[in-house]
């Protein structure tokens, strides 16, 4: 069992949540937006950092892209998406571990003035 949290790491449980295991603590991003194991392989796990609380106070933590661990997380690869920030969900397909959707989010508590767009 796998347990991500928005301020803290990614924690993994063999013997029913007894005791814990941080697996995501040597990254280049702390928060953790989402994460999603692969049906077909469930050593396969994408992780999607930043965290995607939206506070109206204080500081919401963000991230540095999308991760893949094909190790039940013990190591892990950086897949891309660095300017993203904040990621808020992970799809992966079913049958194919490599095909992988994700929602992001982007950046946080950017201005915008009245007329203006953003194009992402």
């Amino acid at each position: 069992m796998y347990a991500g949290f928005g301020s803290g790491n990614l924690w993994k449980t063999i013997n029913n949540g007894l005791t814990w295991k941080p697996i995501f603590e040597n990254q280049s991003a702390y928060g953790i937006g989402d994460i999603a194991l692969a049906p077909s392989n469930t050593d396969i796990i994408y992780l999607g950092t930043g965290e995607t609380l939206k506070k109206p106070r204080n500081f919401t933590m963000p991230g540095t892209g999308i991760y893949r661990s094909n190790d039940g997380g013990e190591n892990w690869i950086h897949l891309g998406l660095e300017d993203s920030w904040h990621i808020g969900e992970i799809a992966v397909h079913p049958k194919n571990p490599d095909i992988v959707y994700v929602a992001v989010l982007g950046h946080f508590g950017v201005p915008i003035r009245t007329g203006e767009s953003i194009d992402h």
